[in-house]
């Protein structure tokens, strides 16, 4: 008598097999296209420029690398517990 794990090794190798999952992967790639496109881009892009001097005010064209600078003066910022409480409170 064949365990569950047999039979599936046995029949995950079939064309039948090879051609569902072959259509699967065909049906997710757009959604994985688009998961990249419009949340993994954007992601890392903005964490990247979280890092870095840039100005949206001045919009300076040299920006300088300040690691974690920008997030060191923002905790010690004096406003900061009150924004942070007012964004909790509602």
């Amino acid at each position: 008598m064949l365990g569950w794990n047999q039979i599936y090794l046995q029949n995950s190798h079939s064309p039948a097999v090879r051609r569902s999952r072959r259509f699967v992967a065909t049906m997710l790639a757009p959604a994985f296209f688009f998961l990249i496109c419009f949340y993994l881009y954007p992601t890392v892009f903005n964490i990247a420029n979280s890092l870095t001097d840039l100005s949206l005010f001045g919009l300076k064209r040299g920006v300088e690398w300040v690691g974690v600078n920008n997030y060191i003066e923002l905790v010690t910022s004096p406003d900061f517990r009150r924004v942070l409480w007012h964004t909790a409170s509602g």
